[in-house]
């Protein structure tokens, strides 16, 4: 009976729309032909939702014409029917989709595809070789999902950095929690699981100088480079105060050159095509430090 019900709607609505377009003329809208009226991004730009409303690129509200309900309340015969208000509510999901850029099946599903594009892409190709082109096609957005998520390219990027600097940060933590004596976490901060060939997330970035030009993209590089170089060095003084490290030497400027090691493994492996580059990177750090304790 479901399924009778549900062909009889969509019947109803086919039947309804033969005869708006049976006239003499072509059916119109606001006085113009149906087939000459422009698609509502033509009509109002891009489209995206606030405040639980649709607005234009101005915040301006938006009313688009789809199927409408008001046929609930002259056929009381489907208002019941599932089937039906299903169908229904696909429809306007569809227009509202073509409309916005929205994916059907969630829009916050869709903008977690597009951040992990962005990962993979800007991790693999680096920032400035990523064309939004490249991230649509690599998460399977539609072609306004990016610019309905994020401001553009750049705001992708910020979004980008900021989960790569948490997981990193996380890391830093795990590392660093003083569970360990003081050389020991300097140790195990350079025995982390690094993969040379594809290079450091973060340094990819710094090393491209349309990312160091965006403050919003310089700041939390430069935070993080900090953070890591900071916590090496409060592990060195603590080291120098315990006596497992010598007076003379300076923290902060040991700090930096491990730092230092680390990335500059980084891009001899890349430039070489040889991971072993950076092994050998790290355990020349980690000889220097065994031979001044």
């Amino acid at each position: 009976m479901a399924d009778q019900r549900s062909v009889q709607v969509i019947k109803a609505l086919c039947v309804w729309w033969m005869l708006a377009c049976s006239g003499s003329s072509a059916p119109t809208v606001d006085g113009r032909p149906l087939a000459e009226r422009p698609s509502p991004v033509v009509r109002h730009g891009h489209l995206s939702v606030q405040d639980g409303r649709l607005v234009d690129q101005n915040r301006q509200p938006v009313q688009l014409r789809g199927v409408s309900t008001q046929w609930l309340n002259w056929e009381q015969t489907f208002a019941s029917d599932r089937r039906g208000l299903a169908w229904l509510r696909d429809r306007h999901r569809a227009f509202v989709s073509v409309a916005t850029g929205m994916d059907r099946e969630g829009s916050m599903s869709k903008r977690d595809d597009i951040v992990e594009a962005a990962h993979t892409l800007f991790w693999r190709h680096g920032f400035e070789s990523t064309s939004p082109g490249m991230i649509l096609k690599e998460s399977g957005a539609g072609q306004g999902s990016l610019y309905h998520h994020f401001s553009g390219k750049v705001g992708l990027a910020s979004e980008v950095l900021g989960e790569s600097v948490t997981a990193l940060t996380e890391r830093l933590d795990a590392t660093f929690d003083g569970s360990l004596p003081p050389l020991d976490r300097v140790v195990a901060w350079l025995h982390q699981p690094r993969d040379a060939l594809a290079g450091c997330r973060l340094g990819r970035f710094a090393a491209e100088q349309d990312v160091l030009d965006q403050p919003e993209l310089a700041a939390p590089l430069a935070a993080y480079f900090a953070d890591v170089t900071d916590r090496i060095e409060a592990a060195l003084t603590a080291a120098q105060r315990e006596g497992t490290l010598p007076p003379h030497l300076h923290p902060g400027d040991l700090a930096c050159t491990l730092v230092a090691v680390v990335q500059g493994g980084y891009v001899a492996s890349r430039a070489t095509g040889d991971r072993g580059a950076m092994e050998k990177a790290l355990r020349g750090a980690l000889s220097l430090l065994r031979s001044i304790r």
